[in-house]
């Protein structure tokens, strides 16, 4: 990023530049190549550091391990969190930029929600109405209109110290995995989707960095510790915990979800950074099954398994008259193209960083370090 000495130094014309970008009008606007057809049973990741730090959302086939990217760069700052709408749209947490749509046939990337209580929103969850839960690590559990993107916080304070982890659980209450709840030790609690209210739902114990969680048909709860390095079973009536799994290829489990099976599956973003892999757990007998690893995995976090009722949502139609913007300081500094939309004025980013390096400018891009995940 430029500092505000070279900022206020830029030149005439390279002001005039920047004010003006470079906009081209279409006749009629062809959507970009297809991206990745989902399919039920799929698995998608959300990494934060994936291709040179861009980020991206990858998925990977359930039953050959193949990895096809979904999206990459574009909005993402910091990707962390993921969940699927009933529309087919994938729904992202990034940490820096806000609330992202993508269209997982395109790859078409739009902001929903920015701002306001979002200041480090990491997680997400759908309620069944199609309203949209956020865990921010700042200002708690916010509620976002999936249409318009209006916030309202839901709970914040109490017992929420660092969360990194929500989901729905089965009594429709959210479940929040937070690493430094209840005095540091660390837990899962259980928010009131209407009051806002707190409670505790397991803590201490095994616990020492609680990362994700989960709830399956069967009731039981399960929460994935990275810096423990277990699979945790609990108990949601007792807050009893039991190890589901431990060791073998587990080293530091971040995101944790069920497939349509009822089978758990974690990332693990391995001890070493070697780019982690996606490890497929028997909820009864705790074996062990590698789905996953490397390619594109670099930084992983969020995990979600597209359910078995899943259906692909159609290209999103295109307007005579929208139009193509370049600007070289957009997406971090790397630019890039996007489209607006003649008709409405929405904004959809099409492409950035990679191959980008200042279109329609002469500065050389940064290269921002690489980074592991710091809570």
């Amino acid at each position: 990023m430029r500092s505000p000495d070279e900022i206020a130094a830029r030149t005439a014309g390279e002001r005039l530049r920047a004010a003006l970008l470079a906009v081209l009008c279409l006749a009629a606007f062809a959507s970009p190549a297809s991206a990745a057809t989902l399919a039920p049973g799929d698995i998608l990741i959300a990494d934060f550091s994936a291709l040179d730090d861009t980020g991206a959302i990858i998925r990977v086939d359930a039953v050959t391990g193949n990895q096809t990217l979904i999206a990459i760069s574009g909005i993402f700052v910091d990707p962390f969190g993921i969940a699927l709408e009933s529309s087919g749209q994938i729904l992202v947490a990034d940490r820096v930029t806000g609330i992202i749509r993508i269209n997982p046939a395109t790859g078409a990337q739009s902001l929903l929600s920015a701002g306001g209580n979002l200041d480090d929103p990491i997680d997400l969850t759908l309620e069944p109405d199609g309203n949209i839960l956020v865990i921010d690590r700042t200002n708690g559990v916010i509620r976002i209109d999936p249409t318009t993107g209006a916030q309202a916080v839901v709970s914040s304070g109490g017992s929420l110290a660092s969360p990194g982890a929500i989901a729905l659980g089965e009594t429709g209450d959210a479940l929040v995995a937070d690493r430094d709840a209840f005095g540091g030790d660390g837990g899962i609690l259980s928010i009131d989707r209407v009051s806002g209210a707190q409670s505790v739902v397991s803590s201490g114990g095994s616990f020492l960095d609680p990362l994700g969680v989960t709830q399956g048909n069967s009731g039981l709860i399960f929460a994935a510790d990275a810096t423990a390095g277990l699979i945790l079973e609990i108990n949601p009536g007792t807050g009893g915990q039991t190890t589901l799994a431990s060791g073998g290829n587990l080293g530091s489990p971040f995101g944790v979800t069920l497939d349509g099976n009822g089978r758990v599956l974690v990332f693990d973003q391995t001890l070493g950074g070697t780019g982690g892999k996606v490890i497929r757990i028997d909820p009864g007998t705790g074996t062990q099954y590698v789905v996953a690893s490397g390619v594109y995995f670099d930084d992983p976090y969020g995990i979600l398994s597209v359910p078995e009722d899943f259906t692909p949502p159609s290209t999103p139609p295109t307007s005579p008259g929208d139009i193509l913007v370049s600007d070289f300081s957009a997406f971090g500094g790397t630019g890039g193209l996007l489209r607006v939309s003649s008709q409405t004025g929405t904004q959809t980013a099409l492409s950035s960083g990679i191959n980008f390096d200042e279109p329609f400018g002469n500065r050389g891009r940064e290269q921002r370090p690489a980074r592991r995940y710091q809570p």
